[in-house]
């Protein structure tokens, strides 16, 4: 199979199947991958870099989710809440970083 082809036919059409991705994975085409990658970044993005910045007023939490460091179910966690003054800090401190 030419992972080269594989490839292009998922940057055509994005659409990849399970035997596409472990074809692509069990392949020695990374530059080639990263090429493609490359190019729809462009395509899409630009060459310029933005930088967000997220604050986190609190680590409590309602939710269960397993991926999560935060879930309601750790229990060894320090929870915390910011106090409005707090955010407000952060913000000005995160946008005076742009």
């Amino acid at each position: 199979m030419d992972i080269k082809k594989v490839i292009d036919k998922i940057v055509v059409n994005s659409k990849a199947s399970i035997d596409d991705i472990v074809s692509i994975l069990n392949s020695n085409c990374n530059d080639y991958l990263f090429e493609q990658a490359n190019n729809i970044r462009k395509k899409y993005c630009g060459d310029k870099v933005e930088l967000r910045a997220i604050i986190e007023f609190s680590n409590y939490c309602r939710c269960d989710c397993l991926y999560c460091g935060i879930n309601r179910q750790n229990t060894s966690l320090n929870r915390y809440r910011m106090k409005l003054d707090e955010i407000i800090e952060c913000a000005k401190k995160a946008s005076k970083m742009q």
